[in-house]
């Protein structure tokens, strides 16, 4: 994943929380809870964060750092740093 770009990146988390979005992401906005705006609850929360692991190839997210991730951007935030660490990684381990 390290050959997309933070804006590619952000994209793609932002399609995948509309897409599994168990409520109306019509007017989602980086601002945008969670829970308390687009419907997510706890089983669709599961749900995201396994497929942003699985499609980013990032570790689970642990139980601290998935109750501090509240908004789109904080989802946003959160994987961008995530895939540059494994970017770094990878060009340090070659």
């Amino acid at each position: 994943m390290s050959n997309l770009t933070t804006h590619e990146v952000e994209l793609t988390i932002k399609k995948m929380v509309r897409d599994l979005c168990p409520g109306d992401a019509s007017q989602m906005a980086d601002t945008s809870r969670l829970a308390e705006d687009l419907g997510y609850h706890s089983l669709a929360l599961v749900e995201l964060a396994f497929a942003i692991e699985d499609r980013f190839d990032i570790e689970p997210i642990d139980q601290g750092t998935a109750q501090s991730i509240r908004t789109v951007a904080d989802v946003v935030g959160y994987v961008q740093s995530k895939v540059a660490a494994n970017a770094t990684e990878q060009e340090f381990t070659k």
